[in-house]
């Protein structure tokens, strides 16, 4: 984006910091027009979890939101056309923090279909995994989170 477009984005969000996507804009845009308990959920590239531009983004969100979700898809196929990108999903609610699920998942989860890796993920968030993990899925049920803007972990990590 050009200079005078990137400066606006500036003035209007301040997690638009360095080297900033564009993309990091659009989440503080999106999170601050949820209502107390409302959930965004995101597919994008996870770069912004892990360095420094992503900093004050994840101290917004640390700061006001709940992290529920986060997916590690690097080799998945998240998307129809080949991308350069370390995609994720992850999801943020308005509330205070809970236990997150921090996953992964490759491109062999597909085969398991979305109503399954719904359940399976929803379940390992409470606490209660009773079945067998999807063929291509990894995930851990993390009980604190992070409070400031350091990085955050990815399931390659967990």
């Amino acid at each position: 984006m050009d200079d005078a477009v990137a400066a606006a984005y500036r003035q209007l969000y301040r997690t638009m910091t360095g080297r900033a996507d564009i993309y990091v804009p659009f989440f503080e845009a999106a999170l601050r027009q949820l209502k107390p308990d409302g959930v965004c959920a995101f597919i994008c590239a996870d770069r912004w979890m892990l360095n420094q531009y992503g900093a004050e983004l994840r101290r917004f969100v640390t700061t006001g939101y709940q992290v529920e979700t986060v997916i590690e898809m690097h080799t998945a196929e998240a998307f129809l056309a080949d991308v350069s990108a370390y995609p994720a999903v992850t999801v943020i609610r308005r509330a205070a923090q809970g236990p997150v699920v921090v996953a992964r998942a490759t491109c062999a989860a597909e085969d398991a279909g979305s109503d399954a890796l719904t359940r399976w993920l929803r379940q390992i968030r409470h606490g209660q995994v009773n079945g067998v993990t999807p063929v291509g899925m990894r995930a851990t049920r993390v009980a604190d989170w992070f409070q400031t803007a350091d990085p955050w972990p990815s399931a390659s990590r967990c």
